[in-house]
């Protein structure tokens, strides 16, 4: 297979995620006969409605398997770099762009978490993928081979594990930036997987260097966005755990009170043609990338400089006011601006989005409750 020249790599990250795409797609169609976006809707089956019985063999089927390395892997990798775009911007991830990574990938697949961090920060000092399914990790290996130099995938290791025994691991040096994506829900929903969850996230923050950080990234829906919010105030009794994102410090979260609410963000992508085609052909809106997240550290001090209202719900319009919930260190807010008076400055603003409390001062009403 041809390398690619490194130096010719797309500098902007919306060009890098394109690039991505088109090769992931051209190298899936190679490796089966069958029609890959047939095989791509057959396995959105598989992984939405039919889940609880083909999550553990859908690997095991070529077609579905290159389904998820032609269209999955990009979407989920690309999904994870924007987060990280996002984070960085946010002051959150300091130093991250100016030097080499060592990145822990823990239910990797097909290598999704390190391919999203290279999309993200550039090329690696060294990687490990963790995940039960070896052949699925060489699967992705293959695939990102030719975008490093010989230097860096000598650095890219494979281990073959389950996550369960995972503070008995020994990986000789700290890492930068641990990525545990989409893995969280296959634990199960209820109450009584939390500790194993906990168990695996406190074994992985011991790994972090100081100054490192762990990403843990779910699908945006209501149940692991959910899970997610109990996780995070599990976390926060927790002395070893810092919460740097999305939670703005507050102690426990607002939105758990209601079982109808659910804290997720959204991600504006300028998403690629192959992307645009495939949605196009099945069916599916991938216009914005939702996901729900935790951002974490050792217990340290919080990033300075960043702001701390986050803003946790769409627009809501009735009558010509505009209403969008924020989170802050201390309750939850309902801001609002009749649009007649200004022009909409909440309007524009993205689901997840960071802004500060000066921000809209004159322009925007704030009260302490759910107003409506």
């Amino acid at each position: 297979m041809t390398k690619i020249n490194l130096s010719n790599m797309p500098v902007t990250l919306d060009d890098r995620i394109e690039q991505l795409f088109t090769r992931s797609y051209q190298y899936a169609q190679r490796l089966h006969r069958s029609d890959l976006i047939g095989d791509i809707e057959k396995l959105w089956q598989a992984l939405t409605l039919e889940r609880a019985d083909s999550l553990s063999s859908y690997f095991k089927n070529a077609g579905l398997r290159r389904a998820y390395l032609g269209y999955y892997m990009p979407l989920y990798a690309a999904k994870i770099a924007l987060l990280l775009q996002r984070l960085t911007k946010e002051g959150f991830l300091p130093g991250f762009a100016e030097k080499p990574m060592r990145v822990l990938d823990l239910g990797s697949g097909p290598l999704v978490g390190i391919s999203a961090a290279r999309l993200a920060f550039g090329p690696l000092k060294r990687a490990i993928a963790v995940d039960r399914e070896i052949g699925t990790m060489r699967s992705g290996y293959e695939f990102l081979k030719p975008f490093m130099n010989e230097e860096e995938a000598k650095q890219i290791f494979l281990r073959r594990a389950n996550l369960g025994v995972l503070k008995s691991f020994d990986f000789q040096e700290p890492f930068d930036l641990i990525i545990l994506s989409h893995v969280l829900n296959e634990f199960g929903s209820s109450s009584r997987f939390l500790p194993k969850k906990l168990e695996v996230i406190l074994a992985a923050i011991n790994m972090l260097a100081d100054g490192g950080r762990m990403l843990i990234m779910e699908p945006g829906n209501r149940v692991c966005s959910r899970d997610i919010m109990s996780l995070r105030d599990a976390l926060f009794e927790e002395p070893s755990v810092s919460i740097l994102a999305p939670c703005t410090g507050i102690d426990q979260c607002p939105l758990l009170k209601n079982a109808t609410d659910w804290c997720h963000g959204e991600l504006d992508w300028k998403r690629p043609a192959i992307c645009v085609k495939i949605d196009e052909k099945i069916g599916f809106d991938k216009s914005m990338l939702k996901y729900s997240y935790l951002l974490l550290s050792k217990k340290a001090e919080q990033p300075e400089g960043v702001k701390n209202w986050r803003i946790v719900s769409g627009n809501m319009v009735h009558e010509g006011v505009v209403r969008r919930y924020a989170c802050t260190p201390s309750e939850l807010l309902t801001l609002s601006q009749r649009e007649v008076t200004y022009k909409s400055v909440l309007t524009p603003l993205v689901r997840g989005e960071l802004i500060a409390a000066t921000d809209f001062e004159g322009r925007v009403q704030v009260v302490n409750e759910k107003s409506f």
